[in-house]
């Protein structure tokens, strides 16, 4: 009975598994199959014949590499400042007598879970107004305003476990605030920062609406508004879309298969106390 039931628990395992995976295995077949079988019914989980023409079309013909250029401009950008902004705030919330942090906590949470879509016209009239459309400036921008609360109750979290006896103790020995958050408190969360800027970093490399309405102009376009525009009036490239897709796939994928570690880590590590 046990290997029946351990027999059992691997079947469920490999069946979530292959769910999982079918997709993403389908996007890369479709990506390295010829035009001419793309048509095929039933379609062939093999391509007869492979080809890297897709990526040559999207890379090439269709300006990706620019896409690419502008979405690590917007995202690096956005997750410097977020991690700069996002840690000064949390320790200054964690650690100092600040008044009326209950509130401030809550609003921060709700402010998070506002989705974009709903202030994009007051935040395309804002800039519109600024001149900061079609700018890395306009994009970058609204994208730290989305990502800022949730980097600050994360890394609030890692300051709350760290004693307040070492703030104590530095002001003793003459150390001012920032002295104390810069040397002392912000080397100790090394996990969270980079749990903040691994999660900053994919939702705006993948975020697709604010892109799409700020940044209109074709030479600002981002990697998930440059996809969805390959096609064209009379069809549908679904061979370079795919390849696009795993193009604007790979950076998070490398990131994420690198740090795998440090991203467990640092979502565990500020779990332990709220």
């Amino acid at each position: 009975m046990r290997r029946l039931s351990t027999a059992g628990r691997y079947a469920v395992l490999i069946s979530f598994l292959a769910i999982i995976i079918a997709p993403f295995y389908w996007i890369v077949i479709t990506s390295l199959k010829p035009a001419s079988e793309l048509g095929d019914y039933p379609p062939s989980l093999i391509p007869e014949t492979w080809t890297l023409d897709h990526y040559r079309e999207a890379l090439v013909d269709f300006g990706f590499l620019e896409n690419l250029f502008n979405s690590m401009i917007v995202s690096v950008s956005a997750t410097i400042i977020v991690l700069i902004f996002s840690s000064m705030a949390a320790f200054a919330i964690a650690k100092l007598p600040l008044p009326n942090k209950y509130p401030m906590m809550v609003g921060l949470l709700i402010l998070s879970m506002f989705p974009p879509v709903t202030v994009a016209p007051a935040v395309y009239i804002m800039l519109n107004n600024l001149g900061l459309l079609n700018t890395y400036t306009g994009l970058v921008i609204p994208y730290i305003a989305f990502n800022l609360p949730f980097a600050v109750w994360l890394l609030r979290n890692y300051f709350v476990q760290i004693p307040t006896s070492l703030l104590e103790s530095a002001r003793v020995d003459g150390a001012n605030v920032f002295t104390i958050f810069y040397k002392i408190y912000l080397p100790l969360i090394k996990p969270g920062l980079f749990t903040a800027a691994i999660f900053t970093y994919i939702a705006t490399w993948i975020e697709f609406f604010l892109a799409l309405i700020i940044n209109s102009d074709p030479s600002m376009r981002t990697v998930s508004v440059g996809i969805a525009l390959f096609s064209g009036p009379y069809s549908i490239p679904y061979g370079t879309i795919f390849a696009g897709s795993i193009i604007a796939m790979l950076p998070i994928v490398i990131l994420t298969v690198i740090f795998r570690k440090g991203i467990i880590s640092g979502l565990t590590g500020g779990a332990i106390k709220g």
